[in-house]
This record gives C-alpha cells, sequence and structure tokens, in this order.
C-alpha cells in the first residue's frame, strides 16, 4: 500500500492553508519540519509507525508530481528507497534544497484565468428603469450612497508568548492555560516525535533520549 497519493493531497492543502500556489518552491527542511511533519500525517494518513512516515515522505520526493531541481536530492532518494531499511537522514544534507508540485498539479491552482469581458449592451440602468438616460431625474434616480458607519474600535488581541508555538507546524498557540492540541494543525502539544527514530521527545530536550539524535527547533 502507498500513500503517495494521500501524502500528496495533504501537502496541496497544507500548501492552501498557507495561502501559497502549488507550484510555490518549498525547502527540504520545511517541507518535513513544518508543512507535512510526522505528527501531522501520522493523524491525517493513519500511519502506524515512523517507518511508515519516513518510506512514504521518500517515496513522495521520488513521484513524477515532484519537481526537484537538484539532481543529486532526486538520486539519494532513490538509493535509500533501494536500502533495506529507508530512513530520512539524508534529507539534513538536502535540507535547503527546493521542491515544489507544478509538474503534476500545472493548471489545478496556477495562474487564474482571466475574466471574460462583460458582454455589449444597456447600462444597468436602462434595463431597469426602462427609460432613456435623458429621462433620468439627478437626484432622484441616483443610486443613494450612504456614508458607512464607524465600527467599534479595534481590539488588539494579547500578544501570544514568543516560546508558544506549535511543535510540528509552528503556528502561534493560543494565549490560555491548558492548550494540548495546536488549532492549526491538530498535533497533540504534549507529545513530539524524534525525527530519527520516532519515539517521544518532551518540550525542552535538545536530544532525544533513546537514540541521541539533535533536536532542532
Amino acid at each position: 500500500m502507498t500513500h503517495t497519493p494521500a501524502l500528496r493531497a495533504l501537502l496541496e492543502r497544507r500548501l492552501a492553508q498557507e495561502d501559497l500556489p502549488l507550484n510555490a518552491p518549498v525547502a527540504v527542511a520545511e517541507l518535513h519540519k513544518r508543512l507535512v511533519p510526522y505528527a501531522v500525517c501520522r493523524e491525517a494518513l493513519g500511519l502506524a509507525t515512523k517507518a511508515e512516515y519516513d518510506l512514504a515522505l521518500l517515496r513522495l520526493l521520488d513521484d513524477a508530481a515532484v519537481q526537484i531541481e537538484e539532481r543529486a536530492l532526486r538520486e539519494a532518494v532513490r538509493r535509500e528507497l533501494g536500502s533495506p531499511e529507508p530512513g530520512l537522514a539524508i534529507l539534513q544534507r538536502f535540507s535547503a534544497s527546493e521542491v515544489s508540485l507544478a509538474a503534476a498539479m500545472k493548471g489545478r491552482r496556477s495562474e487564474p484565468e482571466p475574466e471574460a469581458a462583460a458582454p455589449a449592451g444597456p447600462a444597468p440602468s436602462a434595463y431597469e428603469t426602462e427609460r432613456r438616460d435623458t429621462d433620468r431625474i439627478p437626484g432622484l434616480d441616483d443610486l443613494e450612497v450612504l456614508p458607512e458607519k464607524p465600527g467599534p474600535a479595534p481590539v488588539r488581541p494579547r500578544d501570544p508568548d514568543p516560546t508558544s508555538r506549535c511543535i510540528a507546524c509552528d503556528e502561534n498557540l493560543p494565549a490560555r492555560d491548558g492548550v494540548r492540541f495546536c488549532p492549526a494543525c491538530g498535533a497533540d502539544q504534549s507529545q513530539w516525535p524524534c525525527p530519527s527514530c520516532g519515539e517521544v521527545v518532551e518540550r525542552g530536550w535538545k536530544f532525544c533520549a533513546m537514540c541521541g539524535a539533535f533536536q532542532q527547533g
């Protein structure tokens, strides 16, 4: 079973949430850590293990739908897919490399089509009043323009705690006590999977207690 179509659709939704076009270039590190991290894919795709996520992300990078400018990255991904136990350690060497969905998603959300020119015809006032322009009475037939009423002064939201950010998508969390799940991506804030071995890493840890991998971010 391959998760590539579902993972590609998830990436498409995440780009839409960021107001980015589907052909926007995305760094490998941003793809792995923020757009489709393990915590998000585990819930959205029903992945049972970290190994399934690693294989799904590698297959996505090798998919024809993904455009990779750097040839070395594509070759490294294919070599890793052919290894007995594929993993994502190779992505650290290509963290700044950019990929995009432009090749497969062409025409879906790329450039908006120009609007068709309005057909020539009588002015709206002519078919609404069924009278000629010379029959109009200034001040009576004109549309009434009312000044906009000033709304209430905007309330400045409380600045969020700069350290209170989602461990999965890096969005600001609500400034309230007891927040456990991110309202942007739904990730559990009490758990953070190690990107190397998948074991749970607590907030504030710089290294994984199981494999000793350095925890970035």
